[in-house]
């Protein structure tokens, strides 16, 4: 489980909206170490690249699927062809069965629909990041 103490993990963020953004960095302030924001899938591919060749890969991506300039199914596709096996959570504001099974078919690792809440932040983090812990 989450604990006080923050994870020593390394998250990217690729969303679009400025407020969803500012609501991830107040929830993920306190429970991992570093987290970096970028606006589209391309750019999350090209932040991703960047951490690998740095030798500071990320530990996890929250991944809009409503993006400009690449949606994020098209950039966890492009990721997952590039043996990227990280976990990739779709984030969506769509939140049926069939949005859910697009998003794994692309190659999400999970899911987590919008409103994004804490509850479910916390579960995805616990999921993905625990054994880190």
């Amino acid at each position: 489980m989450i604990s006080e103490k923050k994870i020593p993990a390394r998250v990217l963020i690729a969303e679009d909206s400025r407020g969803i953004q500012f609501l991830l960095k107040r929830l993920l302030d306190n429970k991992v170490e570093y987290v970096e924001f970028v606006e589209n899938g391309q750019l999350a591919i090209d932040a991703i690249e960047h951490a690998q060749a740095q030798s500071t890969p990320f530990d996890l991506v929250l991944m809009d699927m409503q993006m400009p300039v690449m949606n994020g199914h098209d950039a966890t596709r492009k990721l997952r062809s590039l043996d990227y096996h990280q976990p990739i959570i779709a984030l969506t504001a769509e939140s049926t069965a069939g949005d859910r099974e697009n998003c794994l078919r692309a190659g999400c690792s999970d899911y987590l629909s919008k409103p994004i809440s804490l509850e479910g932040l916390i579960e995805i983090l616990n999921r993905h990041l625990s054994p880190r812990t």
